[in-house]
C-alpha cells in the first residue's frame, strides 16, 4: 500500500511540473508575438536624403572629407571636432555606424550633445512578494507547526502530499519582462557606406532618413544615437557639413572708373576679398583667385593677364606694369556700343580659383580643383578731355 501511495505521489508530481512546463511556453510564445515589429522595415515610408551630388572632387585628410563642384561650391564634412590621424582611431575599436534611430519628431539627423537624452528604460518586474509564514518563531526564528511535526518518508520530492506533513511549495519561476510596445522611430542611414576595415568614406557622405516601427526591446532593431560611443556619434558628424561658394564679381577699372582714350588703366575685381576659410578638426580648406583674364572688348586687341585678383592703381601712381597689373589704354571710345547702357563696351572677365586643403595648420596646401568663371560687365570709354582756352579778345 505504502508503495503505490509513493507511485500515486510522484506521478501528480510530474504532472504539475509538466502544466508549469506549457503555462511557461505558452508566455514565452505571446512575448515573442509582441516583439516582432508592425511591418516591415522595407515598407517603411521614403524620407529626404541631405547633401549634394553632380561634378564633384572629392579628397580625405584625417578625418575630413573635402569636396568641390565645377560650379564653385565646395566644402567639408569631418567626424567629430577633435585632431585625430585616421577614422579608425575616431571609432577606438568600435564598428562603423551605418544606422541608428531617433524620434519621429527629432529635428536633427545627428544630435547636439545639449539634445541628446537617454530613452527611459522600463524597471525589470519584481516577483510578487509573498506572504510570510504565520505562527509563533521558534528558538532560530522559524515558524513553529501548530500540529505536532512528521518527517517525511526519504525520498519524497518536497511538495508530496503525505498525512501529517506540510507541503512545501514549488519555487517560484522567474517573471517574463513585458516588451514594449511597438513604436514609430526615424531612422537615419550613412550613404553611400564606408569601408567597414578602414572606416574611409567612398566620398561625399550624405543622410537617408525614413520611418520604421520598432519596439525598443526588439534586439533586431538598430542602435538608438544614444546607444552609440562617442566615437560613433563623432563619425555619424559627416553628414553636417561646412560649405562655401565662389562668386567671381565684376571687373573695375583703376585709377578711373571711367577710363579715357589713352589712359593706362587696371583692371581688377570689385571684391577682392576671398570666402572665409573652413576650418574643423584640425583640416583647414579654403578658396582664392590665381589668375585674371579680362577682354577689354575692343576689337582687335588681345586680353591681358595678371596674377591674383589685379592690383588696383592709384592716381599718380608711377609703376602701372608688373604680373599683377592687367593694364590696358583704349584706342577708341565707346561710342556706338550699348552691352547693358548706351555707350558701353563689353568687358569680359575670366577667373580661375583654386580650392585646396591643409592637415598640417596652413604648413603645406594640397589643391582639390581649379574652377573657372567668366563674368560680363559693361564700361564707358571716353574721348580725352581737352581744355578750351577762349581766344583774346
Amino acid at each position: 500500500m505504502r508503495a503505490v501511495l509513493v507511485r500515486a505521489v510522484l506521478v501528480r508530481a510530474v504532472l504539475v511540473r509538466a502544466g508549469w512546463a506549457a503555462r511557461a511556453a505558452a508566455v514565452l510564445l505571446a512575448a515573442a508575438l509582441v516583439l516582432l515589429p508592425a511591418g516591415p522595415a522595407g515598407a517603411a515610408e521614403a524620407g529626404a536624403g541631405h547633401g549634394g551630388t553632380g561634378d564633384e572632387r572629392t579628397a580625405t585628410a584625417a578625418t575630413c572629407v573635402m569636396y568641390a563642384s565645377a560650379r564653385g561650391s565646395y566644402g567639408m564634412q569631418c567626424a567629430g571636432r577633435s585632431r585625430h590621424r585616421n577614422f579608425l582611431e575616431l571609432l577606438a575599436g568600435a564598428p562603423v555606424p551605418t544606422c541608428w534611430l531617433l524620434p519621429v519628431d527629432a529635428r536633427d539627423d545627428t544630435p547636439d550633445p545639449p539634445a541628446r537624452t537617454r530613452l527611459a528604460v522600463a524597471a525589470p518586474t519584481e516577483a510578487p512578494a509573498t506572504e510570510a509564514p504565520t505562527g509563533d518563531p521558534g528558538p532560530t526564528g522559524a515558524p513553529s507547526p501548530s500540529g505536532p511535526v512528521v518527517t517525511p518518508p526519504a525520498g519524497l520530492p518536497p511538495s508530496t502530499d503525505v498525512p501529517g506533513v506540510e507541503p512545501t511549495p514549488l519555487p517560484t519561476p522567474p517573471p517574463t519582462p513585458t516588451p514594449r510596445p511597438v513604436e514609430v522611430w526615424t531612422r537615419v542611414c550613412l550613404d553611400p557606406p564606408v569601408d567597414p576595415r578602414t572606416g574611409v568614406p567612398s566620398g561625399r557622405v550624405t543622410t537617408i532618413t525614413s520611418q520604421v516601427p520598432y519596439s525598443p526591446d526588439d534586439p533586431g532593431r538598430p542602435p538608438f544615437w544614444t546607444e552609440l560611443t562617442a566615437g560613433q556619434q563623432a563619425f555619424a558628424d559627416l553628414a553636417d557639413e561646412r560649405a562655401g561658394r565662389i562668386v567671381t564679381s565684376d571687373v573695375m577699372t583703376t585709377p578711373s572708373a571711367v577710363p579715357r582714350v589713352r589712359q593706362v588703366v587696371s583692371f581688377s575685381l570689385e571684391d577682392r576679398t576671398p570666402p572665409p576659410p573652413l576650418e574643423r578638426a584640425g583640416v583647414q580648406m579654403r578658396a582664392r583667385v590665381l589668375s585674371l583674364s579680362v577682354d577689354p572688348g575692343e576689337p582687335g586687341r588681345a586680353p591681358v593677364t595678371c596674377t591674383g585678383t589685379g592690383r588696383e592703381l592709384t592716381r599718380g601712381e608711377q609703376r602701372r606694369t608688373g604680373p599683377d597689373v592687367c593694364a590696358f589704354d583704349y584706342h577708341r571710345t565707346s561710342a556706338r556700343s550699348d552691352f547693358g547702357a548706351p555707350e558701353n563696351v563689353e568687358v569680359r572677365a575670366t577667373a580661375t580659383w583654386r580650392i585646396e586643403f591643409s592637415d598640417d595648420d596652413g604648413e603645406t596646401w594640397t589643391t582639390l580643383r581649379d574652377v573657372v568663371q567668366e563674368r560680363s560687365s559693361g564700361l564707358r570709354v571716353q574721348e580725352v578731355q581737352t581744355l578750351v582756352v577762349p581766344a583774346a579778345p
